[in-house]
């Protein structure tokens, strides 16, 4: 649930990185906002700092939209959510990874890779659970997964190790070099 009007434009400008609705196609607004209400627990030390990149995700918000930092300060306040996790791991993989002029912003497919990864991909609107969705990432968080990944944000095809003992960074970097290396 979103408190305040900068938290609903901050969640909408998150959003809009990630994803870009279509006439007639499947809206998503219940998953993101359940991601966005749902604390991101790292399950290690290495992953805080993805709830570091996503809790820094907010002072990007303030600088690019003008809003003054102690705006950002009072309104934005509490831990990292799922989904600034999510949307944050996104943008560094594209941009400082994987950015490729000629291919574009791809974002967003870094993101819905994520989604895919942890079976979400179904849960549009129409078809939203909050139980399943809660009982997937909780799994995630708690890395009760497949030793491949799948259930987790990054699946892989031929696991020359178990990604459960990774942190989620060198999950996004096994993944990358499967698929585009």
């Amino acid at each position: 649930m979103i408190y305040n009007l900068l938290a609903q434009k901050y969640f909408d400008w998150m959003v809009g990185y990630v994803w870009t609705p279509t006439p007639n196609g499947p809206s998503y607004h219940r998953l993101f906002s359940f991601l966005f209400d749902i604390p991101f627990t790292p399950a290690n030390e290495m992953d805080q700092a993805r709830a570091s990149d996503g809790m820094q995700l907010r002072w990007r918000f303030g600088e690019e939209t003008g809003i003054p930092p102690i705006d950002i300060q009072q309104d934005l306040s509490g831990p990292c959510s799922v989904l600034e996790m999510m949307v944050a791991l996104a943008i560094r993989m594209e941009e400082h990874i994987m950015e490729d002029v000629d291919m574009g912003n791809r974002t967003g497919q870094w993101f819905w890779s994520m989604i895919l990864s942890l079976g979400l991909n179904e849960m549009n609107d129409n078809l939203f659970n909050e139980t399943v969705v809660g009982d997937v990432i909780n799994r995630f968080m708690a890395k009760v997964y497949e030793p491949s990944g799948k259930g987790g944000l990054f699946t892989i095809n031929n696991p020359t190790v178990d990604m459960r003992a990774l942190d989620i960074w060198y999950q996004m970097q096994v993944w990358i070099s499967e698929n585009y290396f």
